[in-house]
């Protein structure tokens, strides 16, 4: 909110979802949609960007996951910064999709 970013958060925890609905809070958001996944990519995200597609309508879909796994971590938090997936990370993601300054 800081930055200027009005977003609405969906968690999509499993297939198959509402694509309509979906789609209609995406309109609702600029066309935009950011998917995070906490493991390797091609699920979640690849299904809501075969859904934003379908409509025809031009929606930028994004797609933040897994690239890399760590042996370890002493706690969730230093995971997912090293994952590229930190709240952090989400934040300066979205920024660059808005064409916010600080991305």
């Amino acid at each position: 909110d800081k930055q200027g970013i009005d977003a609405t958060l969906v968690d999509l925890y499993s297939l198959p979802f509402d694509g309509d609905a979906l789609m209609d809070l995406a309109n609702d958001n600029n066309g935009m949609i950011l998917t995070v996944e906490d493991n390797y990519g091609g699920s979640m995200g690849s299904a809501v960007a075969d859904a934003a597609a379908a409509t025809g309508d031009g929606f930028t879909v994004n797609q933040m996951h897994l690239r890399r796994l760590p042996k370890s971590a002493k706690k969730h938090d230093q995971m997912l910064e090293y994952c590229g997936l930190s709240a952090n990370h989400i934040a300066q993601q979205a920024m660059a999709m808005l064409q916010l300054t600080g991305a």
